[in-house]
């Protein structure tokens, strides 16, 4: 009986243990995640930003081009006359 409940004293202790590792597995493994998320984010916030950047820079020009072949096509027509 002495041997048995030592034996089985071991296992509840190596069993402990286990659960502990594991925890700390798990603690380190979500602060991992979270430094990933965030990093993750930043780059889609980052690139989002630099999209938006170019988009409106292309929409510019493409209006500043619009407004002076439409300022050319009346000082063409007003010359004309």
């Amino acid at each position: 009986m002495n041997r048995a409940g030592t034996a089985r004293e071991a296992l509840i202790v190596e069993a402990l243990g286990d659960v502990a590792l594991l925890q700390a597995f798990d603690t380190s493994l979500s602060s991992m995640t979270q430094q990933a998320k965030s990093k993750a984010i930043e780059h889609i916030v980052r690139r989002t930003g630099e999209a938006a950047r170019q988009s409106i820079e292309t929409q510019t020009r493409a209006m500043n081009e619009a407004a002076r072949l439409a300022f050319m096509g009346q000082a063409e027509a007003t010359f004309v006359r």
